[in-house]
């Protein structure tokens, strides 16, 4: 928490105002995820003081609140994950049951289209030079057979070397996982049309549980 702190403080034209912001690194019980769903990075809209983020929070309350992100009671997740939950529940999968989120950077900055254009470029270098944290996100993910990339930001070199290095560790125990690659408007048209063969998939699919694996 106090690197997220002293980031906001070096580089606080990335980031908006609010005093509410918190680093989020997965949103779900990552732990149990068979199907999980990546994007670039969390949403500042995430923090809007009616979503109760007015009291900051420590790593294990952190922790805590993200593990049971779709399961508490009030707030309701942010409606950003409406498509995808929409998408999710056509192939018997859905983010309160075994489907878990995690973004290549966990720093709610601004969205790049909220920023001027030449200021871009160094919003990718900031992000770029945090990738390196997702892999210890995807290493808790042990139970992955089928990933959804939403999105997928490109632009951020680094992200694919994660992903291709926790793929390369998850064939040691027998099964990689497929990457999927939909762009977030048609994410939910496509799991519909798709739906038949990857509900088959899941039903048969191993996952990646290390504890079997010893």
């Amino acid at each position: 928490m106090q690197l997220f702190v002293e980031l906001r403080n070096h580089y606080p034209h990335f980031f908006p105002p609010s005093k509410y912001l918190h680093p989020i690194p997965f949103f779900g019980d990552i732990r149990q995820a068979e199907v999980l769903t990546v994007a670039l990075n969390p949403s500042h809209a995430e923090f809007s003081e009616e979503r109760y983020w007015h009291t900051p929070h420590s790593a294990s309350q952190l922790t805590t609140r993200l593990i049971h992100y779709f399961d508490l009671p009030d707030p309701a997740p942010h409606r950003w994950f409406d498509p995808l939950e929409k998408g999710l529940l056509c192939i018997g999968s859905s983010y309160d049951t075994n489907t878990a989120h995690v973004d290549v950077c966990p720093y709610p900055t601004w969205r790049p289209r909220e920023m001027q254009p030449d200021d871009r470029p160094a919003l990718h270098l900031f992000l770029q030079a945090h990738v390196h944290r997702l892999s210890g996100v995807l290493s808790l993910c042990t139970r992955v057979k089928f990933v959804l990339l939403v999105d997928y930001p490109g632009v951020v070199v680094g992200a694919g070397q994660a992903m291709s290095r926790w793929v390369t560790n998850t064939e040691n125990f027998g099964h990689r996982p497929p990457f999927l690659k939909l762009s977030y408007q048609n994410c939910s048209d496509w799991l519909f049309d798709h739906r038949k063969e990857l509900r088959e998939f899941l039903s048969r699919a191993n996952t990646l549980n290390t504890d079997n694996h010893a």
